[in-house]
C-alpha cells in the first residue's frame, strides 16, 4: 500500500509540472460584454453579482434549450449549432462523436475534462456502448477540439480570469450537453439519458442534469461544491488564480461563479429520482477533497442519492494504471446499477479484486 502510494504521488507530481507548463494566463476582465451587460458601467462589480442573482433565482431558465434544434449527423458524427452565442464561430458548432447501440431505454452522453482531446475518451465511450449495447454520445466542449480557435491552445473559453466569459462558455458547456440528450431522445429513441463526465465534464455535467429532467443519471470524476474556489484552490488553475487575487478577491470570484457551480445545482434533483456517483483522488490537488466533501454534504443534506468512490491517488493518476482500472470499475458498477443492464462482458468482478489492494474506499 505505502509503495503504490508513493509512486502515485510522485507521478501525480511529475503530471502536474507537464500540464502546468503549457498554461497561459488572459488578463483580468470583468467579461461584461460577454454577458450582454453594459461594459462601459462604472460598477462592473455590482452589474455582474445583480447578473448572477437574476440567474441564479430562475436557473431554469438560464440554461434553457430553444424549441428547435437543427441537428445532422454524418459519418458518426452529430453536429447542430449551439444555442449560447459566442464570438468563436468553431465554438459555435456543437460536435459530439456517436456510438451505436441496440438498446433503446437508456443512453450515455460522455464528457472530457478541461483540455482534453475527444479522442481520449473515444476508447472509453465505445468500450461502455459494448459492453452495455446503448447509445452513447462524446461531445466535444467550446475551445476543444474541432471547436478551438488555435488546435493544441488552452481552452480558456470555459476558464481564465476573464470572468463573465468563462460564465458564458461553462453555460454553453451545459446547455450543449442537454441539446445531445435532447437529440438521444428525438432521434434514437432513449428514454433516460445517463452522463459520465470528469472534472470539468463533472461540473458541467451536474449543472446539466440539475436542470434537465430527461437526464436522470450522473457519473462524475472529479467534482465539486464550488467552480470559483476550485479555481482558486487548484493547482492547475494557480495562473488564473494570480491574475484574479489582483482584481477581485476569493469571496466574490465564488459568488460570480456560483451560476456555474455544482454546488448550489444540486437542491434542483431533490425532489427527482436520479442515480449519481462521484469517484474523486484522496490526494487531489486540482478538485481538492475539502471541495468534495462539501458537494458530497450537500447532497445529504439535500436528501438527494449520492455514491462517493474514493481512490488512493491524484487527479491526473486517476486515469493511468493502476488507478484507472479502479475508476473503470466504478463507473462500470454505477451504470449496471442505475440501468439494471449486465454488461455483456463479465470484466467488473476481476477488476473488483483491485479495490483493497489499492485502498479504494465507498463513503
Amino acid at each position: 500500500m505505502a509503495l503504490v502510494q508513493r509512486y502515485a504521488d510522485w507521478y501525480e507530481k511529475r503530471l502536474i509540472r507537464k500540464h502546468n507548463a503549457l498554461k497561459q494566463q488572459d488578463a483580468f476582465s470583468w467579461g461584461l460584454a460577454e454577458l450582454g451587460l453594459d461594459s462601459k458601467t462604472n460598477d462592473p462589480a455590482r452589474a455582474l453579482s445583480e447578473y448572477v442573482d437574476r440567474a441564479l433565482a430562475d436557473s431554469d431558465a438560464f440554461y434553457a434549450l430553444p424549441d428547435h434544434i437543427p441537428y445532422s449527423v454524418s459519418d458518426s458524427e452529430l453536429t447542430f449549432p449551439s444555442s449560447i452565442d459566442v464570438d468563436s464561430e468553431p465554438s459555435q458548432t456543437v460536435r459530439a462523436r456517436v456510438y451505436s447501440g441496440a438498446r433503446t431505454d437508456y443512453g450515455l452522453v460522455v464528457v472530457p475534462h478541461w483540455n482534453a482531446s475527444g479522442a481520449a475518451y473515444d476508447a472509453l465511450s465505445w468500450v461502455l456502448s459494448r459492453l452495455f449495447d446503448i447509445p452513447i454520445a462524446r461531445i466535444s466542449l467550446p475551445g476543444h477540439d474541432e471547436r478551438a480557435v488555435t488546435p493544441g491552445a488552452i481552452a480558456s473559453e470555459v476558464c481564465s480570469a476573464n470572468i463573465g466569459r468563462t460564465i458564458r462558455g461553462v453555460r454553453q458547456c451545459a446547455v450543449d450537453i442537454k441539446a445531445v440528450a435532447r437529440w438521444l431522445r428525438d432521434e434514437k429513441g432513449i428514454a433516460s439519458v445517463g452522463l459520465v463526465g470528469a472534472s470539468l465534464g463533472s461540473c458541467v455535467g451536474t449543472l446539466a442534469m440539475a436542470h434537465d429532467p430527461l437526464i436522470e443519471s450522473g457519473c462524475f470524476i472529479h467534482s465539486c461544491a464550488s467552480y470559483g474556489e476550485a479555481v482558486w484552490t487548484g493547482s492547475a488553475t494557480e495562473h488564473v488564480r494570480r491574475e484574479l487575487e489582483k482584481h477581485v478577491p476569493l469571496r466574490d470570484v465564488s459568488h460570480y461563479w456560483d451560476i456555474i457551480s455544482p454546488g448550489p445545482a444540486v437542491s434542483k434533483l431533490a425532489s427527482r429520482r436520479t442515480s449519481t456517483t462521484i469517484i474523486s483522488a484522496r490526494n487531489d490537488s486540482v478538485f481538492i477533497p475539502e471541495l468534495t466533501a462539501r458537494l458530497r454534504l450537500i447532497y445529504r443534506r439535500a436528501g438527494v442519492p449520492l455514491e462517493h468512490v474514493v481512490l488512493p491517488c491524484g487527479h491526473y493518476t486517476i486515469g493511468h494504471f493502476p488507478f484507472g482500472i479502479a475508476a473503470l470499475e466504478a463507473v462500470i458498477h454505477h451504470i449496471r446499477e442505475w440501468t439494471g443492464i449486465l454488461p455483456l462482458v463479465r470484466t467488473s468482478r476481476a477488476m473488483h479484486g483491485l479495490w483493497p489492494v489499492l485502498g479504494v474506499q465507498r463513503q
